[in-house]
């Protein structure tokens, strides 16, 4: 489980990773002088976090099975803060999710609340830089949810922004296995609709799990089903 733990005489949080045995015993608890943001398990039993400072450079941090770090990598540096722009890479708030993937690199997802544009990046296992992609358009887009697809290829979902905040569609992306995209979806839902997850299903299409707004009151739970190309089946 991963989280973060409050100290009171530091006044601040710390990211807090708790390892349990199949009953739930707690076999060992750790906390980090990180800003750890999202969080995958490694193929060596093993786990990588991912994490945004407050200089908003992008970092791999490896763990090994007992929660010790192993090492730790800055895949994109970011100029100073207060510097003007125009910066080498879309700004950066936080981590949608971090993945291992079949090569044992990792995709990286950031977000950004200030920008059109949408990073997808690429590491190796050591947790080197490989390669970046940028993608954007009409609106904000904000991805959530990401992984490897069975072509090699990446999906990632989210939500679109048009006139307002308040306004969004639930947003599905495809790319190659080097992040060229291959095809972009929106599905309307109507107010502030979002994508929380996603996956790929047995038929080579995909499953998006969020929130829409159809009507008066509160969001619905919105399931959407598609084909290998994103057309909404269901």
């Amino acid at each position: 489980m991963a989280g973060a733990t409050w100290s009171s005489s530091q006044l601040t949080w710390y990211p807090w990773l708790v390892k349990t045995d199949a009953n739930g015993n707690m076999q060992w608890s750790r906390t980090y002088d990180l800003y750890l943001w999202s969080f995958d398990i490694a193929s060596d039993g093993g786990y990588i976090f991912a994490e945004v400072g407050y200089t908003h450079n992008i970092t791999l941090v490896k763990l090994d099975a007992w929660g010790n770090v192993e090492w730790r990598q800055t895949l994109l540096h970011y100029p100073p803060w207060g510097t003007p722009p125009p910066y080498p890479y879309p700004p950066v708030d936080g981590i949608a999710c971090v993945k291992q993937v079949s090569d044992g690199g990792y995709i990286i997802i950031p977000y950004s609340t200030s920008s059109s544009e949408t990073m997808l990046v690429k590491a190796d296992a050591g947790g080197n830089l490989q390669w970046f992609r940028t993608y954007g358009g009409e609106g904000d887009t904000i991805p959530v949810s990401g992984q490897q697809t069975s072509d090699g290829g990446y999906i990632f979902a989210g939500r679109k922004l048009y006139s307002g905040e308040h306004d969004a569609d639930v947003w599905l992306v495809k790319t190659d296995a080097v992040g060229n995209m291959q095809w972009s979806r929106t599905y309307v839902g109507a107010g502030d609709s979002s994508a929380r997850d996603v996956r790929q299903t047995s038929d080579g299409g995909y499953i998006l799990a969020g929130e829409a707004f159809f009507g008066a009151g509160s969001a619905d739970f919105y399931l959407v089903k598609t084909d290998a190309l994103g057309n909404m089946q269901w």
